[in-house]
This record gives C-alpha cells, sequence and structure tokens, in this order.
C-alpha cells in the first residue's frame, strides 16, 4: 500500500471508518460474521472449530447461535474474531415478541411473512427452501388487503439491544454493523408470492407489484425508525439488500428496476441516512454492475458481496470506474470456485489479486464472496484470512 498509509495502528473502529472514508489504513480491514451476509453456515463453523481444536488447540467455549434459520448461518463467537482479528462486529434484531414461527413435525415450518420452508433433503447442513407462497394466489390488490402483514413496530424487535449496543461500542473498539433482519424488498415480494409470479407482475400486474412493495417499504420503515432509535448512534455501518441480478446479469431491465424499485430504494435509504450517520451497506449477488450508478445515486455508500464470478464484475474496472463513489465489501475470494475446490496457495492467490484490485486509496473491506458454505475446507479459510491479514498489512 502506497501513497498517504497510515503507519500507526489504529483500533478495528478507526481502521473501518478511515476505510469506508476512501483512506488507506495501517492494514486492510477484515470482515467475517460483521454481516448476516458475510458468515458462515452451521456447518461451516462446525468444521472449522474443529479443525482449529485440533491444529492449534483454540477452544470456543460458547455454543454458536443461528441467526437465519433458513439460511441457517451464525453469530461467529468472540474466539473465532479474534483467531481471525476481525474487525466488525454485527448487532442484530431480536425476533418479534408477538409472532413465533410455526413449527411443523416434518421439518417445516411458517414464517412471520407467511412462508412456508422446507430443509433441503441434502442433508441437515443446508438451507431452508421455499415450500409454499402466501400470497401465491393473489389476483387482486384487494386480496394485499386483506392479508396478514407482519408489524414492524414489535417491541421485540430491540429487547435489550440498546444496553449491547452501547457496552459494545464502550468496551470493544470493533466496526459495530447494524443488522436488522428481513430488511429486503423485491426478495420478501419473491418468497410471499412465487419467484415467477413476482417477475411476470412486474411487468403486467404493475399495480399489484407497486401495492405490495408499498406495503413491504412501510414495514421496514417502522422497523428501521425502531431499531435505529435503539441504536443508531452505535453504529458504523447499516446493512439492507435486495439481490437484482443473476450470474450473467439483471433479473431485469434497468428501466424496471427504475420504474418498480428504485422509489422505494430510494426512500428507505434516505429514512435510515436520517436516523443514522452509518455507512450504508447494499448487499446484492450477481452482475449488479449496470445498476452501481443508480445505487450511487440514491445513496448507496457500500456494495456487498463483489461476485466477482459474475459478468462484468471484474475487481481491477470496478475499482477504475467506481472506486472514489463506493466502496467495496467483500470480494476478497471467490465462494464458488476458488474457496470451496482450490488449493491453499490458490486461495493465497486469490487473496492477492482481490487485495491488489480493490484496496489502493480505501474504499475496501476484506471478506469473501458471500457466506462461507459447509463445503469449503476449514484450511481455505484459515489460509484466507491469514493471508489477507499478513499480505493486507504491507
Amino acid at each position: 500500500m502506497g501513497g498517504n498509509s497510515v503507519k500507526e495502528e489504529l483500533t478495528s473502529r478507526e481502521r473501518v471508518r478511515l476505510a469506508l472514508n476512501h483512506q488507506e489504513t495501517d492494514r486492510i480491514p477484515l470482515d467475517l460474521g460483521g454481516t448476516f451476509v458475510s458468515t458462515m453456515t452451521f456447518g461451516a463453523h462446525e468444521k472449522l472449530v474443529e479443525h482449529l481444536q485440533t491444529a492449534e488447540g483454540l477452544q470456543v467455549k460458547n455454543p454458536v447461535k443461528i441467526i437465519n434459520r433458513w439460511g441457517q448461518t451464525v453469530q461467529l463467537p468472540a474466539e473465532i474474531l479474534q483467531r481471525f482479528k476481525i474487525d466488525t462486529m454485527p448487532i442484530y434484531s431480536k425476533p418479534p415478541r408477538f409472532w413465533r414461527d410455526m413449527n411443523y413435525p416434518d421439518g417445516m415450518y411458517v414464517d412471520e411473512w407467511g412462508v412456508l420452508r422446507k430443509r433441503s433433503s441434502s442433508g441437515k447442513y443446508h438451507y431452508y427452501d421455499v415450500y409454499g407462497s402466501p400470497l401465491a394466489d393473489a389476483v387482486s390488490i384487494a386480496d394485499l388487503e386483506r392479508f396478514r402483514w407482519p408489524n414492524g413496530k414489535d417491541p421485540g424487535r430491540i429487547d435489550g439491544l440498546r444496553e449491547e449496543a452501547e457496552h459494545l461500542f464502550k468496551h470493544t473498539d470493533y466496526a459495530l454493523v447494524g443488522n436488522l433482519m428481513g430488511v429486503d424488498i423485491l426478495e420478501l415480494f419473491w418468497f410471499m408470492r412465487g419467484y415467477e409470479n413476482s417477475l411476470m407482475d412486474l411487468l403486467i400486474n404493475q399495480d399489484f407489484a407497486h401495492t405490495a412493495f408499498r406495503k413491504l417499504l412501510d414495514i421496514q420503515l417502522d422497523k428501521f425508525t425502531l431499531y435505529l432509535g435503539a441504536v443508531g448512534e452505535y453504529l458504523d455501518v447499516v446493512v439492507i439488500l435486495d439481490d437484482l441480478s443473476t450470474q450473467n446479469s439483471l433479473f431485469f431491465s434497468p428501466d424496471t428496476y427504475r420504474t418498480m424499485l428504485k422509489p422505494y430504494h430510494r426512500e428507505l435509504i434516505a429514512h435510515i441516512k436520517s436516523l443514522t450517520r452509518a455507512k450504508l451497506l447494499f448487499h446484492c449477488c450477481g452482475a449488479v454492475r449496470p445498476l452501481l450508478p443508480d445505487l450511487i445515486e440514491i445513496g448507496v455508500d457500500i456494495i456487498q458481496p463483489v461476485q466477482v464470478s459474475a459478468k462484468g464484475m471484474d475487481t481491477q474496472e470496478l475499482k477504475a470506474e467506481f472506486g472514489d463513489k463506493i466502496c467495496f465489501w467483500g470480494g476478497g475470494c471467490d465462494s464458488q470456485q476458488i474457496l470451496p475446490r482450490g488449493s491453499e496457495e490458490d486461495v493465497r492467490k486469490e487473496v492477492q489479486k482481490r487485495i491488489d484490485d480493490l484496496s489502493p486509496g480505501g474504499g475496501f473491506v476484506f471478506s469473501p464472496v458471500h457466506n462461507v458454505q459447509f463445503d469449503v475446507p476449514s484450511q481455505n479459510v484459515v489460509a484466507m484470512y491469514d493471508h489477507a491479514f499478513k499480505y493486507g498489512s504491507r
């Protein structure tokens, strides 16, 4: 790292804040578990802990907590964060007080959005797939009006949260990341409506889609008012998400995004920024490059996870075109091929390339592309973070 590099050792919070203000730091900030889309699945974490216990004698004292039931992702214990010199810490919202998932004997459950989910037959470490969508048969706006929507003002979502955030702010130097669960708009519409139905609605049933998006947005506005009222002053980053793209293209044309979804994202981001000084992180998998100017225009400060294997997501080009306008969080190692299937040396070479591409001038927080999955060798996780620390400290 050249130029105006900071020589003295910074705290994690200082390091992340400087990076997100497009300044170079003493080393590259590292994230693992700071967001619910840059952590590990339960199975991957179990494997890693077993590996570290055997190879290094590391002891993890407390049981891990699953924070996303359908995705089977976890909040990582302090011992793992310390082992890998992680700079981020999540502040997760709590479950609603007036709703509990409805569980069925065959392993299925219904969440607060009315979505029926069932664990994949692939095994205990895999996702819960959508098995039933409550709005699949809806045909009119009246059907939307009759639906039982979640209560965004449910006080259970912030039970004990202010005290937790204040303690972490005062007694640790982690950069604190706001993770309010279930804050998407388009993806929730998919889950509730069904994938094909929802995409057709964007084109041929637009009044229906706008009504649904408005209801979803109003819930999210209520949730963020509650959540940020409790912890907003302590946060460095706030996460929102909506996947807008596939491996090779957007789900729909840029014009469809601008007409159907962008106004709701704009309003949500403006609302969040009126309640906190934290940076706004937008999670979007896939080939999102054509929409980056739109996301920047509506106030997105950070794009994540930078899916480097997707079309148009070349990290050197992204940094050159957008590096002075948006920060990159992720993209540290390809999670589709190299991390699960490459050698430890392949992983180290990939880490070096991504740091070389994305870190100059700041604006980069290192993490892999999305959550670490069960099929990733634990040795590769160790190689990735140990080399990111070593190479990112030069």
